[in-house]
């Protein structure tokens, strides 16, 4: 696009080094960064030697089947996949499920729909402060537990559902923002469009089975709202066995998706964690 700069990483593997110290200077700038451009120059030059050896290699090894062939990648792959499925679960089944909830639909349809706003915009902010993994593990892990809340309640306490329902969009559409956000972190590079791909295939098939887990709602009302929730919680659980990506140097290569995440502690945050990925070439102080 003619407004649109390129990506620093793109000018740099096609060797365009000084348009790509341009690109880093305006966002040095923006960032309120004092640089010198001659030392930005250098390093994306250094990276580009790097950049031209790793491309020549991904060109005839790196595939789809990466993302199995990989322990650590394998792991990351299926906890994110199974984060995809839980929040296309939730945030289908929830509405989906509106026909079976009391109160005047028209109202209800509407709370459902513009909760989403406010969860959109409270995990933006969230993101940035906590880091992806809390963020999207808490905000599932709410929907879940909304859901499961209406499973043990008695039928005919009224506007449970209702309220509980909202609270669970809420969730899955904060949950969902930050899931995707992540993934797109954790794949490395050369399979980054593949994974992203085919994590949402996978989780496409929680939106094509929910009508289903739906119309269980002919034998009690508290079936879907059970099988939702479960598969939330366990999907937040696993979530927070993700690797966090916030102020990370991201992975680039296949090995370097491998090892990211490793010497991260389980309960670390985004200021209390270090890199995982130390290479100081892929990482100017821009």
């Amino acid at each position: 696009m003619l407004f649109l700069p390129e990506s620093p990483r793109w000018l740099v593997s096609y060797e365009k080094y000084e348009e790509a110290a341009d690109s880093l200077m305006r966002i040095a700038k923006t960032n309120g960064k004092k640089v010198d451009r001659q030392d930005i120059l250098m390093k994306t030059k250094i990276l580009g030697v790097k950049v031209q050896e790793e491309k020549s290699e991904e060109d005839t090894k790196n595939n789809a089947l990466d993302l199995l062939r990989y322990p650590n990648l394998r792991r990351k792959f299926f906890i994110v996949t199974f984060c995809w499925v839980a929040n296309d679960l939730v945030y289908f089944g929830l509405q989906y499920n509106l026909p079976n909830l009391e109160g005047n639909p028209f109202v209800t349809f509407f709370a459902l729909t513009i909760v989403e706003l406010p969860g959109l915009l409270c995990i933006w902010y969230l993101m940035e402060k906590w880091g992806r993994r809390w963020s999207s593990a808490s905000f599932l892990g709410l929907a879940g537990f909304a859901c499961l809340v209406v499973a043990v309640v008695p039928e005919d306490v009224p506007h449970v559902a209702v309220i509980c329902s909202v609270i669970g969009k809420f969730g899955s559409t904060s949950s969902y923002m930050a899931i995707t956000l992540q993934s797109s972190e954790l794949y490395p590079t050369p399979v980054r469009s593949i994974g992203m791909g085919m994590t949402g295939a996978v989780g496409c098939v929680a939106s094509v089975t929910a009508p289903y887990i739906v119309y269980l709602a002919v034998i009690s009302k508290h079936i879907p709202f059970l099988i939702i929730g479960l598969v939330a919680v366990l999907a937040s659980f696993s979530g927070t066995f993700l690797p966090e990506t916030l102020d990370e140097i991201l992975p680039q290569t296949i090995q370097d998706g491998e090892t990211f995440g490793k010497n991260q502690k389980y309960f670390s945050m985004s200021w209390k964690k270090s890199s995982s990925v130390p290479t100081e070439e892929q990482n100017p102080q821009v």
